[in-house]
């Protein structure tokens, strides 16, 4: 089965390289059904796209090198956990030859949201002026809550639910996610 697996070198039309995985240029559509149509066009598309959250996804571009700074500068072993487990997990995939696919990050995904919650931790804490106050911890408070808005705006293609082609257009951001 391993060799198999390893020597897989299949065409997809839902492969993608690892490395936009983190960008997620091509989500994985399990299931796609037009629940009612209106003449020749699907009014009512229900989808289930294998797909993370944009917040935390894109996120990571900036909250990973951060990770890294602050296990190389800080030496804080909790960042140092991070990097590590996204890195041994991820990275490796580079290096696949097989077809590969996004969903392959699903492991992946609580590291990275460990990273996000790491760099909003410490944006929290930043003190300034002469009161010391923590006046950016709103915006690691305000990350959070569109965080979460994000992700219930994308729950009826996550799950598969009918929606109107227009809201389900609104979710396809780009033209690789249809």
């Amino acid at each position: 089965m391993a060799e198999y697996s390893i020597h897989l070198r299949a065409t997809h039309p839902y492969a993608s390289p690892a490395w936009s995985w983190v960008l997620m240029k091509r989500p994985v559509a399990y299931y796609y059904a037009c629940t009612r149509m209106k003449g020749p066009n699907c009014a009512s598309p229900a989808e289930i796209l294998g797909m993370g959250n944009p917040i935390i996804f894109w996120g990571t571009v900036f909250t990973l090198p951060y990770a890294v700074f602050a296990w190389i500068r800080k030496r804080d072993w909790l960042a140092g956990l991070v990097v590590v487990s996204i890195s041994v997990q991820y990275f490796p995939w580079f290096f696949a030859a097989r077809t590969n696919f996004l969903f392959y990050m699903v492991p992946v995904t609580p590291f990275m949201v460990l990273a996000l919650v790491y760099a909003l931790k410490d944006l929290s804490e930043v003190r300034i002026g002469e009161e010391q106050a923590r006046a950016l911890a709103p915006v690691a408070w305000l990350v959070v809550v569109i965080a979460v808005g994000v992700f219930l705006f994308f729950f009826p293609v996550l799950t598969g639910r009918a929606i109107s082609y227009t809201a389900w257009k609104a979710r396809m951001w780009f033209p690789s996610w249809i």
